[in-house]
């Protein structure tokens, strides 16, 4: 998770915040990301939003997100759906999974924030990280957390925070109740997954042939003309449902996938054409603009 901080202290969006060593970061936009281990990030985020100040993109990243949501108006969007959070909702994404929220009015927006690399649970020595929410952990789930757990998940919270707003650096003790929050979660086996809104079939079968053909798409046109629909309506549907335009999303799904390539021992070279760039120094261009650092500086950071 260096490599999320380098990057927004990189894009001008972060400064290093309060407390001892490099674990605290204070976000332009108000909150403050604590890392917890190298492959951890969690931050508690409360913020007064208007519908013009919220600008948040439909997103793509290298690493699982979860979100506990605890206020605020506003919309999830998913491959698998719209849904609307409310008090004690939390959703997973796992890592290549694309997701956006949208504010559906100005309103306090609250949530509990961790970015994580699976890692964090090889501890366990499966496959399987802790079971409940996380069981089988790919794509997206969004699950209403029972009353007679949210109290306890709350007071779990609350001590994370309050061992993170100690001047001195306590990783150790931060980590184990980042743990004991993740570890609550593992009881969700089972809980149902809130009804959500449907994506409107055409968004779908454009959202499935980009994911599906990211590598051979040479522009939004062609895109729009696999489903003899114009280029204007392709571009406006993607707007609407992910406030982001058809180019830019391409641009983070091979991003990410070149990521995963690398991981795997690729070069950088062959992650570049393998995603379908056509040129190193596009490749190059567009890793940084959306990495906030070069694809040689990315893999030397690996080591995580």
């Amino acid at each position: 998770m260096k490599r999320y901080i380098a990057k927004h202290i990189n894009q001008n969006k972060y400064v290093k915040g309060s407390g001892a060593g490099d674990v605290c970061f204070q976000s332009l936009s108000g909150w403050r990301d604590h890392l917890i281990t190298d492959s951890m990030i969690y931050s508690h985020r409360k913020t007064d939003y208007a519908r013009a100040e919220f600008d948040e993109t439909a997103h793509i990243h290298d690493y699982c997100e979860l979100v506990i949501y605890v206020s605020g108006n506003v919309e999830l969007v998913t491959e698998k759906g719209i849904y609307s959070p409310t008090y004690m909702t939390a959703a997973l994404f796992s890592s290549g999974t694309v997701h956006n929220t949208r504010l559906r009015s100005p309103s306090v927006y609250e949530r509990y924030v961790f970015y994580f690399y699976s890692d964090i649970f090889d501890f366990r020595g499966s496959a399987s990280p802790f079971g409940g929410l996380f069981e089988g952990s790919r794509g997206v789930k969004v699950v209403n957390i029972p009353t007679e757990l949210s109290a306890e998940l709350i007071s779990a919270l609350k001590r994370l925070d309050s061992v993170l707003e100690r001047d001195k650096d306590n990783r150790l003790l931060s980590y184990v109740q980042a743990m004991s929050v993740l570890g609550l979660l593992s009881e969700l086996s089972g809980t149902p997954t809130p009804r959500g809104e449907s994506l409107p079939p055409r968004m779908l079968e454009i959202q499935r042939y980009i994911d599906e053909n990211y590598a051979d798409i040479a522009s939004v046109t062609s895109v729009a003309e696999h489903f003899f629909y114009s280029r204007e309506y392709v571009s406006r549907m993607f707007k609407k449902y992910y406030n982001v335009s058809v180019s830019d999303y391409l641009a983070r799904l091979r991003v990410v996938r070149a990521i995963e390539l690398m991981k795997k021992g690729a070069t950088i070279t062959d992650a570049c054409f393998s995603v379908g760039f056509g040129s190193a120094s596009a490749f190059y261009l567009t890793f940084r603009k959306i990495m906030g650092m070069s694809p040689s500086e990315y893999v030397k950071r690996e080591g995580r």
